[in-house]
This record gives C-alpha cells, structure tokens and sequence, in this order.
C-alpha cells in the first residue's frame, strides 16, 4: 500500500509538473490594457477634497475630480461639494502612479439638538477645509484606486452660535474611479 501511494504521489507530481508552462522568471506578466481615455466616474471619501460621487478627468500628468454628496432629510442633513487637483509625481509599472493632490471641500451641515428644558433647535455650520499632500494610485482592469494623505486646515463656522474654528491637522482619504 506504501508504494502504491508513493507510485500515485510521483505520477500526479509529473502530470502537474508536464502542464505546467514554462517561463522565464525575470518576464514580467502579460497585461492587457484598453486605451485610456481619461474620464472616470466614481466615488471619494475625504475629509479635505469633497465625499459622494465624482468625475473625474486626467489623461497625462494633471487631472481634476469634482464631487458631490446632498443627503437630506426632515432633520437635517448634510451637503458635501469639493474638487481636488492631481499631479503625477512618478510612474511605476503597470501604470501605478506616486501623486501629489491639492483639494477644497466645502461642507453645509444642518441638525436637530434637542436641549433638555428648552427644546430642539436646529443647528447649522459651514465648513471650508483645503488639504495638499502625496497620493498612491493603482489601476485594476476596470478603474482605480487612490489612497491620500497629507496636511489639511479646516475652518468651520457655526451659523446659529457665532463661533469660529480652524484646525490645522492631517488629512486623508480614498477614491475609486471607473474608467469610462
């Protein structure tokens, strides 16, 4: 029984090993990509270049995506509009690409407060934040994927309470793009 699992074993090892098709190690893959042409339609989450759906168009080394996100409701809501500027820094294979990104996010809040003994009140703010920092986007067959990071100032202002804030403190975000 020994050899029989043994002989069984070997047999399978060389009929994997016959199909197997042989190749240099040192070639790269074979990647087939379609023309690109620049435009993109996608999603953003960012806190310093705008949130929601997106498009986007870059076809060499600058691009440009603008974003929008109006959720609403009888409470309130919030609406996100912001736009973000690229420049390709360096490429890498497979069309990866180190960028660097500049952005604008402006940011309209508006929220039911209840207060204990005085009731609900509505609460609004508006906020413009701008962000600049590095990128790293990678393709797949259909779109891309790009994580950003960097340095942000934000500036929000309470339109019920007078008050006014700036934060300065990092940034961040991701988008993924269709290729249309």
């Amino acid at each position: 029984m020994k050899h029989f699992l043994i002989f069984t074993f070997l047999l399978c090892s060389v009929m994997c090993a016959a199909q197997r098709k042989s190749r240099n190690l040192n070639d790269a893959p074979e990647v087939i990509q379609k023309p690109r042409t620049g435009h993109g339609i996608g999603v953003v989450a960012s806190s310093t270049m705008g949130n929601g759906l997106a498009y986007r168009y870059w076809k060499n080394r600058f691009g440009y995506h603008m974003s929008f996100l109006p959720a609403l409701s009888n409470d309130g809501g919030v609406v996100s509009w912001g736009n973000a500027f690229y420049y390709t820094i360096m490429d890498f294979q497979h069309n990866n690409k180190l960028i660097l990104h500049a952005g604008m996010d402006y940011v309209y809040r508006k929220e039911e407060r209840y207060y204990y003994g005085t009731g609900s009140r509505y609460s609004r703010w508006d906020s413009f934040n701008f962000g600049v920092g590095p990128g790293i986007e990678t393709h797949s067959r259909y779109g891309s994927f790009t994580v950003y990071a960097g340095y942000g100032m934000y500036n929000r202002l309470s339109r019920d309470f007078g008050s006014d804030q700036r934060l300065l403190f990092l940034s961040g975000g991701i988008s993924y793009f269709f290729e249309i």
